[in-house]
């Protein structure tokens, strides 16, 4: 035997990982394109009904913004990386196209537009939820306050309080703020 059994495993390692790499490296790869095509059509289906109403065009710059919009996420769809729904996602964004140039209405067309974004997200998923949240301004130290009696009669904590705890405040009288 020429070559030990190790320098063998090594080398199917290797080659697994690279395999594995390259299989998890496509989709993110695209993710960039495919969120703009996602904005692109969902651009489309919120403002097409600023271009046109009853079959006529109501602002013409918006109408070939749409006209614009529509031929480019074409044009997205068909550069994308091979997929099972790639021929769906094609004819969908087509008919969004047609729809379009044809002055549909607005329902139709915003109808094919979320149609081809929930096919686009099926097919070439990127997460669309904020990647972090805000955190809130206050320290983790804080508590929200309890509703006491006290607090629901309109006491001023301030006066209501001691700096001991006691709750029972400046000279043991109760100060109601109006």
């Amino acid at each position: 035997m020429k070559h030990p059994i190790w320098k063998l495993f090594l080398h199917l390692a290797f080659c697994y990982g690279f395999a594995l790499h390259n299989v998890h490296a496509s989709p993110q790869s695209n993710e960039p394109e495919v969120r703009q095509l996602w904005q692109l059509l969902d651009y489309v289906a919120v403002d097409y009904a600023g271009a046109v109403q009853n079959g006529s065009v109501i602002s013409e710059m918006e109408y070939k913004e749409m006209q614009e919009f529509s031929e480019r996420a074409r044009s997205q769809v068909i550069a994308l990386p091979p997929h099972a729904s790639h021929a769906a996602l094609t004819s969908i964004v087509t008919r969004l196209q047609q729809a379009v140039a044809r002055k549909d209405p607005p329902l139709r067309v915003s109808e094919l537009a979320r149609d081809a974004n929930k096919l686009l997200l099926a097919a070439y998923p990127f997460p669309v939820a904020p990647r972090c949240t805000r955190r809130s301004a206050r320290p983790a130290t804080a508590r929200p306050e309890p509703v006491t009696a006290l607090s629901q009669r309109g006491l001023n904590r301030s006066q209501s309080r001691s700096p001991t705890g006691s709750g029972l405040g400046r000279a043991h009288s109760w100060h109601y703020t109006r």
